[in-house]
C-alpha cells in the first residue's frame, strides 16, 4: 500500500518507523536532502529508492552530502534516478501510442480525488 505523512508535523524517521516498522521496500523521493538521508536508515534490505528530484536543494547555496550513505551498501539498496527531460525525444511517439491504447479501450484511467486536510496539511 501507499502511506503518507506530513513532514511538518512528524519527523521523517518517526513517521517511517511507525508506517513501516519492518522497513520501507520502495521509497519514491522528490525531496532529497535530509528527507532522503533519513529514509535510507528506514529502508528494508534490497529496497529501492526512486529519485525524481531534490526540491529541498533547489534554492540552497550549500548542498550537503548524504550522511547515511552507508545504508546503501549495508542494506544492498538500489537507487535509480528518473528525469523526464531524458525522454523528451520519445514524447511524440509515446503520446501517439498511448492515445491508440485509450481509443482501443486497452488503457483506462481511474481517478481518486482527496484533500490534503486528511493528512493534517
Amino acid at each position: 500500500g501507499i502511506e503518507a505523512f506530513n513532514y511538518r508535523r512528524q519527523a521523517v524517521g518517526d513517521a517511517l518507523a511507525a508506517l513501516a516498522p519492518e522497513g520501507v521496500d520502495v521509497f519514491f523521493d522528490g525531496v532529497g536532502g535530509r528527507t532522503l538521508d533519513e529514509a535510507l536508515l528506514h529502508m528494508s534490505k534490497f529496497g529501492t529508492v526512486l529519485n525524481v528530484g531534490a526540491v529541498s536543494e533547489f534554492s540552497s547555496s550549500s548542498r550537503g552530502g548524504l550522511a547515511n550513505a552507508h545504508a546503501i551498501t549495508d542494506r544492498a539498496l538500489r537507487i535509480s534516478g528518473f528525469g523526464v527531460a531524458n525522454y523528451v525525444p520519445d514524447f511524440a511517439d509515446a503520446r501517439r501510442r498511448l492515445a491508440d491504447l485509450v481509443l482501443a479501450g486497452k488503457l483506462t484511467t481511474e481517478e481518486t480525488v482527496f484533500g490534503w486536510e486528511e493528512y493534517g496539511a
